[in-house]
């Protein structure tokens, strides 16, 4: 049975494109280049004006905030509801006040007496996120890409289903935490990890370009300059490690990968603890080099066991989670067992359901 990404798109030469391209940018998320270890900062929450303008139109006024977008104005039948508009004008007087929970709950509460009214949708999203309540934000989020979808605004659905994403991809705090610990870097060696950063993320640009053979090159040099002047059990050589290694993969190279990734899962399970999205994605590494070489058996063992890793410590509803699913179900099919696979997509469809609608 031919698996469906087992060449490069690009390259055409051997490897899980798809897959092990997944892993590579996650490398790029967990591994900040203008730091050499520490993470992506978290997105800042959305600053709501405190003293909303009045609209040109004269129409009740929108919180904007960014990532969102301005909606277009709901047909006029939408705004008529007195009762509704009260308790709008109450959310902006809490939210003068500084009462965010409050004033969030007061929109919601418009918006469910004026269920047109996708502004108030838009309010109540914005403060529920600047107070820190993120599920409930994520529900006002996904009401609010529904209403602008049957709106026919494809473009504002598209700009709150892009915020549900960045709120669901988000990880735990521990982790930059655990990853920041694993790669403090000595003041004399400042230099070379600038340099280390400059020659990863050289090289993976180039493995996202299909330029494997310039990838390779530069993921070598990455790997050469953390081990000689950070040592073998910094996050920025296990890192490296993980990444070069998946090049290779990707190259048709799986033994020069083999124990580049072997080194990488211990080093960053002994570091990170186990259940660590970088322990994790060095295990899917190995998972796509097993596919690679035809050996669903072993790939279906790593991703059984990352699977548990993922729903222990991030939660079986990250993105992570169900891509890691979604292999395990790929690799059982694979196996002969169409049962399983089906059960296992079916709940993995139901979960991405239940995140974004």
């Amino acid at each position: 049975m031919n698996h469906p990404s087992t060449r490069h798109p690009n390259t055409g030469k051997p490897g899980l494109s798809k897959g092990l391209l997944t892993i590579l940018s996650m490398g790029l998320a967990l591994g900040s280049l203008a730091s050499p270890m520490a993470t992506e900062p978290a997105a800042q929450l959305p600053t709501v004006r405190q003293e909303p303008a009045a609209s040109p139109s004269g129409n009740p006024t929108v919180l904007m905030a960014p990532p969102f977008l301005p909606l277009p104005p709901p047909p006029p039948a939408a705004r008529n509801d007195p009762k509704a508009a009260e308790a709008a004008t109450l959310g902006k007087k809490a939210l003068q006040e500084q009462r965010t929970t409050e004033a969030a709950n007061h929109f919601v509460q418009a918006h469910a007496l004026d269920p047109g009214q996708a502004d108030w949708l838009h309010n109540a999203a914005t403060l529920s996120l600047q107070a820190g309540q993120t599920e409930q934000a994520l529900e006002h989020l996904r009401r609010a890409s529904a209403l602008a979808a049957s709106r026919h605004a494809p473009k504002d659905a598209a700009a709150y289903n892009s915020e549900i994403s960045r709120l669901v991809n988000a990880l735990p705090s521990w982790v930059d935490e655990a990853l920041n610990q694993a790669g403090a870097v000595p003041a004399n060696k400042a230099g070379a990890a600038g340099m280390w950063s400059k020659s990863r993320e050289e090289s993976m640009a180039a493995a996202e370009k299909g330029e494997l053979d310039k990838a390779i090159r530069l993921g070598r040099q990455a790997v050469n300059l953390a081990r000689e002047n950070l040592g073998p059990t910094h996050s920025a050589t296990f890192m490296s490690e993980r990444e070069l290694g998946t090049c290779l993969t990707m190259a048709g190279k799986g033994g020069d990968a083999e124990p580049l990734l072997l080194q990488a899962a211990a080093s960053a399970s002994k570091a990170l603890g186990s259940g660590h999205p970088e322990t994790l994605a060095a295990r899917k590494a190995l998972a796509e080099l097993a596919e690679s070489r035809q050996n669903p058996a072993a790939a279906r063992e790593i991703y059984e066991t990352a699977r548990k890793g993922w729903r222990e410590k991030v939660g079986a509803a990250h993105p992570m989670a169900i891509d890691n699913d979604l292999a395990l179900a790929r690799v059982l099919k694979e196996l002969g067992e169409p049962d399983q696979a089906e059960s296992l997509y079916r709940e993995v469809c139901a979960r991405s359901a239940g995140v974004h609608g």
